[in-house]
C-alpha cells in the first residue's frame, strides 16, 4: 500500500492536483491517504470510516499528525455520509475511494459522485481496488484519465467533467485507448 499511496501522490502533485484541494477520504481507514493529502498542503480532508474502532485509531493519528485543526472524521457509512455532505452544500476538489476488497462500493460510490455536486468540476477521484474488480470507465460526469497497476492493486484517476469534454481520456488494460471526443 505504502507503494501505491507513493505513486498515486507522485500523479497528483505533479498534476497540481492536492495543494489547496478539500479532499474528500472515503472508507479511510487509518487515515492514510487524507493525512499523506494534509501532509502535501491540502486545505482539508474530511475522512469518512463507518467502522467505529478504524475510527477512533483514524482520530489519533489525524491528532498526532498535528492537522487537527484541517480535518474532520464521520463516523457514518459512505452511503449515509455523501447525501448529508450534499445537503450540507459541502463540495470537494478530490475524493479518494479505497473501499474493503470483494466489495461493490467503489462502483456505488463513483455512481453516486460522478451524479452528485460534492465534487467540483474538474474535481478528481482516485480509486483503489483490486484487479479483476475493475470500475466503469465513465460514471455519469465522472471519466477515467489515468490508471496504473501496483502489484494486484490498480489506482484509477477520474476526472469531474462531463462526456466528451476536451482532455478526458478512456481507459483500456492500463493504456490510454482513445481520447474522448
Amino acid at each position: 500500500m505504502a507503494r501505491a499511496r507513493a505513486s498515486l501522490f507522485d500523479i497528483l502533485t505533479s498534476r497540481g492536483l492536492v495543494e489547496g484541494a478539500r479532499i474528500l477520504d472515503l472508507f479511510a481507514g487509518s487515515g492514510a491517504l487524507g493525512i499523506e493529502a494534509l501532509s502535501r498542503g491540502a486545505e482539508s480532508v474530511v475522512f469518512i470510516e463507518r467502522d467505529r474502532t478504524a475510527a477512533r485509531v483514524l482520530r489519533a493519528n489525524v491528532a498526532a499528525s498535528g492537522f487537527g485543526e484541517r480535518a474532520a472524521v464521520m463516523v457514518q457509512s459512505s452511503a449515509r455520509a455523501l447525501p448529508f455532505l450534499a445537503r450540507r452544500g459541502d463540495v470537494f476538489d478530490g475524493a479518494f475511494i479505497d473501499p474493503p476488497y470483494g466489495t461493490l462500493w467503489a462502483d456505488r460510490t463513483l455512481r453516486e459522485l460522478g451524479l452528485g455536486e460534492l465534487l467540483r468540476e474538474g474535481g478528481w477521484v482516485a480509486v483503489h481496488h483490486r484487479r479483476g474488480e475493475a470500475p466503469a470507465s465513465i460514471y455519469a460526469t465522472l471519466v477515467a484519465f489515468h490508471q496504473r497497476r501496483i502489484g494486484d492493486a490498480v489506482m484509477v484517476l477520474y476526472r469531474r467533467g462531463g462526456h466528451g469534454q476536451s482532455g478526458f481520456f478512456k481507459v483500456r488494460n492500463g493504456a490510454i485507448a482513445e481520447k474522448l471526443q
